[in-house]
C-alpha cells in the first residue's frame, strides 16, 4: 500500500482482469510501471482507469475511462491505451487545460440554455423557489428566443447587443441580472471563454454592463410631509378602490424596514395580534425574523384583523382570499404616490429610510441588523454574544415610529 492510499500493482489485461470486486465501496490500485495511472474497482464489478492530479491548484480526479464494466469479457480500454491517454491527460493539465471542465463543456456543447437551466436547478437544490423563479424570468424578459437555442451558439457580441436593447428599452439593471445568470450557466455548463464572464473588465469586447452600484434612494426629511401626507390621504378614499390597502402596506414597508416581497406574503397566521409581534418566514437569509411593532402600525394590523373575512394573507390580492398582494400592484401605487407627493421612490428606499432614521437615532449597530435582519460576517465574534430579544427591539421601533411621524410634521400617539 502506497501511492496515496492504492495498493501497487503492475498493470497488465490479464492481472486486471482478474481483479475481484470489493464486497462494498471501492477499492483502487496504483500501476507501478507508469507513474499515476490509476485503476477503480467498485463493488459493483466496473473498473476505470483514473489519474489524480493538481488543476489550477486544485486537486482533482480525471477519469481516462472504462476498462472493463460488468459482464465484459474483454478491456474496452487496455491498458496501453490507458497508458497513452493518461500521458495525453498529463501534457493537456501542464498547457493548463482542465479536462475535467473540457469534457463537461463537450457533453453541454449540444444542449439548449433552457436544458442546461435545468440541469443548473438539479445540481444547486440550495436555491431558493424565488431564485430559480427569478432566473426563469429574467432570462424570459432578455431572451426567449435563445432558449431553445445551442448554449454554444451565443456569443458575447450577441450578449452585449441584446444587455444595451434591454438595458434602453425596458430595465438596466434587469439586463445586468441577465448577464449575470448567462455567467453563470456558461461557468457551469464548462464553456471557455465565458461569453458573459466579468464585462465589466477591459478585454475582449469591451466593458458593457451598466453602472447598477447600490443606490442611496431614501425619503428626506424634508419630503416626509409631502410623501407621508399622500400615503394617509388615499385612507378616505373609496375603499373598492384598492387605495386604503395600499397605504396600510405602504406604511408598513416604511415602519418596519421589511422587504417588498415579505411584507407582500405576511400570513395572518404569522402575526400575533395580541402582542403586537409579526413573524417573516422563508426570508432572504432563512433566519425568521420576528419584529414587533409600534402602537400606530399595531393599531393598522388590529383593524385589518378585525376586517380580514377568509384573508389569508394581511394583504390579499384583490377578489381572492387566497393569494398575496401583487408587487406589480404596489408598484403602481408609488407612482401614484410619487405623481401626488413629489417624491419617486421604490419599496427598497422605504428599507433604507428605515435603516437611516434607525441610526440617526442613534438605535446600536447590533439592534438595527436585528431590525433588517441581516447577518452579520463569520468574523463578527462579538455578534455570537449578543441577543436581542425581540422585545428589547420594541422600543426600538418604537422611536423610529415616533420620528417618522414627527418628520412628517405630524405628533406621535
Amino acid at each position: 500500500m502506497s501511492a496515496s492510499t492504492g495498493l501497487i500493482l503492475k498493470f497488465t489485461n490479464p492481472a486486471l482482469m482478474a481483479l475481484a470486486a470489493p464486497e462494498s465501496g471501492r477499492v483502487e490500485y496504483v500501476d507501478s510501471e507508469e507513474s499515476g495511472l490509476r485503476l477503480r474497482v467498485s463493488a459493483s464489478g466496473a473498473k476505470s482507469f483514473t489519474v489524480l492530479r493538481r488543476v489550477s491548484g486544485k486537486l482533482q480526479r480525471v477519469t481516462l475511462g472504462a476498462f472493463t464494466r460488468p459482464g465484459d469479457k474483454v478491456p474496452r480500454m487496455t491498458v496501453e491505451m490507458a497508458r497513452k491517454a493518461k500521458r495525453k491527460t498529463d501534457g493537456a493539465i501542464a498547457t493548463g487545460i482542465d479536462p475535467n471542465a473540457e469534457k463537461k463543456a463537450s457533453r453541454e456543447r449540444g444542449k439548449t440554455l433552457s436544458a442546461v437551466l435545468a440541469d443548473y436547478f438539479r445540481s444547486n437544490t440550495s436555491l431558493k423557489e424565488r431564485t430559480r423563479s427569478d432566473y426563469e424570468k429574467v432570462l424570459s424578459e432578455f431572451c426567449a428566443d435563445w432558449l431553445d437555442t445551442a448554449l454554444t451558439e451565443i456569443t458575447r457580441e450577441s450578449i452585449k447587443r441584446r444587455h444595451a436593447k434591454h438595458g434602453a428599452e425596458r430595465s438596466e439593471a434587469r439586463a445586468n441580472n441577465a448577464v449575470r445568470v448567462l455567467r453563470a450557466l456558461f461557468y457551469f455548463a464548462g464553456i471557455t471563454p465565458n461569453p458573459a464572464a466579468n464585462p465589466k473588465k477591459k478585454g475582449p469586447g469591451g466593458a458593457f454592463l451598466f453602472d447598477d452600484r447600490r443606490k442611496r434612494t431614501r425619503i428626506a426629511p424634508r419630503e416626509m410631509p409631502a410623501w407621508w401626507g399622500a400615503v394617509s390621504e388615499m385612507q378616505g378614499r373609496r375603499i373598492d378602490s384598492g387605495a386604503r390597502d395600499a397605504s396600510d402596506l405602504l406604511r408598513l414597508l416604511l415602519l418596519t424596514g421589511l422587504r417588498a416581497g415579505e411584507a407582500c406574503r405576511l400570513r395572518w397566521e404569522h402575526v400575533n395580534v395580541a402582542e403586537g409581534v409579526i413573524t417573516i418566514t422563508d426570508t432572504k437569509n432563512r433566519d425568521d425574523h420576528v419584529l414587533p411593532l409600534g402602537s400606530l402600525l399595531r393599531a393598522v394590523i388590529e383593524r385589518r384583523h378585525r376586517n380580514r373575512g377568509r384573508a389569508q394573507f394581511v394583504f390579499s390580492l384583490k377578489g381572492d382570499p387566497a393569494e398575496p398582494y401583487s408587487y406589480n400592484t404596489l408598484r403602481g401605487w408609488f407612482e401614484v404616490v410619487a405623481a401626488e407627493s413629489g417624491v419617486k421612490i421604490s419599496a427598497h428606499d422605504c428599507r433604507r429610510t428605515f435603516a437611516s432614521i434607525a441610526e440617526s437615532l442613534d438605535v446600536s449597530a447590533y439592534a438595527v441588523k436585528r431590525l433588517l435582519n441581516h447577518r452579520t460576517g463569520r468574523a463578527d465574534v462579538t455578534d455570537g454574544y449578543v441577543v436581542v430579544d425581540p422585545e428589547r427591539l420594541r422600543g426600538a421601533m418604537q422611536r423610529i415610529e415616533d420620528e417618522v411621524i414627527r418628520q412628517a410634521g405630524e405628533v406621535p400617539t
